[in-house]
């Protein structure tokens, strides 16, 4: 399917590692001019080689997304180079496991500016030039403890459910203009991110690793995570003109696992 891709700019944040890379190969395959972020430049040059330029554009800027001041000179950055982004690909680690009992309240709020006055910054940052030209699309990838929290994730479910509710009343807000806002929520994920949670748990609990991966994938329908390029699928697609009629909403991919509908 040609998603007609090739004109648009593309920022994707926490692009060099997982989900996010996934994306941004989608995003380059379709012709896209992408512009990876990440707080890690090693990982950022990795990333712009493995990713390649058969079709798009890559470009790499180092910065933290919930530094106002990082913001600011990407916004220079982008403008003074491949253009302000038509896409914007909110995608973030997420805040640290552990129930509400775990956590300082500096830890918390530490993931709302990290996780959620992040994306605000980033809306306001970049709709006026998307309102300008009558397109623009921002995606969220966020988890499926927005919609089904669990005791352990507690501070990622609070500060994720509130990106969703962001989402959803911005795209009231943008809805006329031919700006659109979706929410992703993957459930497990074969990245990092993943094991670095179960090696956690490993070692608050106990148990090996390998148990709670098999556990974890059998209580999942469909008997196993998924690919980061099963999520960047559903991005790519959101991002094209195909998806023009889609807005404020939150689309779970997680194998069947969650209960609601």
């Amino acid at each position: 399917m040609n998603l007609e891709l090739g004109n648009k700019i593309a920022l994707v944040f926490g692009g060099s590692k997982g989900i996010g890379l996934a994306i941004a190969k989608g995003l380059v395959n379709e012709g896209s001019n992408v512009c990876i972020v990440s707080r890690s430049l090693d990982n950022l040059t990795s990333a712009q080689a493995s990713i390649g330029s058969a079709s798009g554009t890559v470009a790499i800027f180092q910065a933290d997304a919930g530094n106002g001041d990082d913001l600011s000179a990407l916004y220079e950055f982008l403008l003074n180079g491949i253009g302000l982004p038509d896409i914007v690909v909110n995608n973030s680690g997420g805040p640290s496991m552990g129930t509400f009992m775990d956590h300082e309240e500096s830890v918390w709020m530490a993931a709302f500016e990290q996780h959620l006055m992040s994306p605000v910054r980033l809306m306001k940052k970049f709709s006026p030039s998307m309102i300008e030209k009558k397109w623009g699309r921002f995606i969220n990838i966020s988890s499926t403890v927005a919609i089904e929290p669990s005791s352990l994730m507690c501070i990622s479910a609070t500060i994720r459910s509130g990106v969703a509710a962001l989402s959803k009343s911005a795209s009231l807000t943008l809805a006329k203009t031919g700006v659109t806002l979706n929410t992703i929520c993957p459930g497990g994920v074969t990245t990092e991110r993943l094991l670095g949670l179960l090696e956690t748990r490993s070692k608050n609990e106990g148990i090996p690793v390998a148990k709670l991966l098999d556990d974890a994938q059998k209580s999942i329908p469909m008997n196993r995570f998924a690919s980061p390029e099963e999520i960047a699928d559903l991005a790519v697609f959101l991002s094209s003109d195909r998806a023009s009629y889609i807005t404020g909403r939150v689309h779970s991919i997680d194998g069947g696992l969650m209960s609601s509908f």
